[in-house]
């Protein structure tokens, strides 16, 4: 099992093609990545709650937090995520 990437319950992150994971980073249970993605060095994406969707040619950059609750959706497709560190909102 990868370090990098990590079951959470029964649930294990789907990765698209051409995705570039640091070795440094964590991407945790219900996370979907799309396509031609960069998640750089220290990056912590969790989908514990609910999932996490990051859309096609999207980078995450150094040291960005994610995790989400269920009243919101996260998704970004085409833009770099430079210091994502509360995609998240307390209900």
């Amino acid at each position: 099992m990868s370090d990098t990437l990590r079951p959470y319950k029964d649930l294990f992150p789907e990765i698209g093609q051409r995705v570039m994971i640091d070795t440094s980073s964590v991407v945790i249970g219900d996370v979907r990545l799309a396509d031609d993605i960069g998640i750089w060095p220290l990056v912590v994406i969790r989908g514990d709650v609910n999932y996490v969707a990051i859309g096609a040619r999207t980078n995450i950059q150094d040291g960005s937090v994610s995790s989400r609750n269920p009243q919101v959706f996260i998704q970004s497709t085409r833009q770099p995520i430079n210091h994502w560190r509360r995609c998240y909102r307390w209900p």
